[in-house]
């Protein structure tokens, strides 16, 4: 299975977000303390930072050219943006 065409779509051709999913799925790879670098831990990797389902991940699904990522990939970033502001809102409180 080809994980090239699956990065680069993942990462909507972007190549600081597929930078960061090959070193996050290393990271993976190193902390299971695997032999080989596969492609679960690129779908590990890829659907912890969207925040997605295995049904919806490019590296599991096959037909993963079909998947409309934007979309999820915008509720997930609106979601982590609003997270971090309530953060520094706490902070800003305690201080």
């Amino acid at each position: 299975m080809p994980i090239a065409g699956r990065l680069i779509h993942g990462s909507r051709k972007r190549f600081g977000r597929s930078i960061e999913t090959i070193i996050d799925a290393i990271d993976r790879a190193l902390r299971e303390g695997a032999a080989d670098l596969t492609i679960d831990h690129f779908a590990w990797a890829w659907g912890a930072a969207e925040g997605c389902g295995y049904e919806k991940n490019v590296f599991l699904a096959e037909d993963w050219t079909a998947i409309e990522l934007d979309e999820a990939a915008q509720a997930f970033e609106a979601a982590q943006k609003a997270k971090r502001r309530k953060r520094r809102k706490e902070e800003e409180e305690q201080d």
